[in-house]
């Protein structure tokens, strides 16, 4: 018997959502927002590299730094699993527990693109 592997498996709203992302269904409020705290870390990093480096990051390399910075900022120090997208990061599952019944629930067909980490916090106010 065939089952729908993108029939949400519980009533958990973040599976549900995860399940909708996963099927295709990224919808803009669902990108993790760039801060100005964020947008900020970008351009000097950016800067950082040009002026020690003498080296120009093009889009696709400051859209990867702004994503790594973006989950650190949102999400320091706890298990993530997201999904990059051409709009940027869309978190999925945050925490121990979101994580890891994400895991068990997702099948891995479904969820297989996901990232699994631990931000770093290298925001410091």
């Amino acid at each position: 018997m065939a089952t729908d592997l993108l029939t949400p498996p519980t009533t958990e709203p973040y599976l549900a959502r995860a399940t909708r992302i996963l099927s295709g269904g990224v919808r803009p409020d669902d990108v993790l927002p760039v801060t100005p705290e964020v947008a900020y870390a970008v351009d000097t990093f950016v800067n950082f590299l040009r002026t020690e480096f003498q080296t120009e990051a093009d889009e696709k390399r400051k859209a990867e730094y702004r994503s790594r910075m973006l989950i650190s900022f949102h999400h320091p120090g706890v298990w993530i699993a997201y999904l990059e997208t051409q709009y940027g990061p869309v978190v999925l599952a945050v925490g121990e527990g979101q994580v890891g019944e994400f895991v068990r629930t997702i099948p891995y067909e479904v969820c297989k693109d996901a990232i699994y980490t631990i931000p770093e916090n290298w925001y410091v106010d």
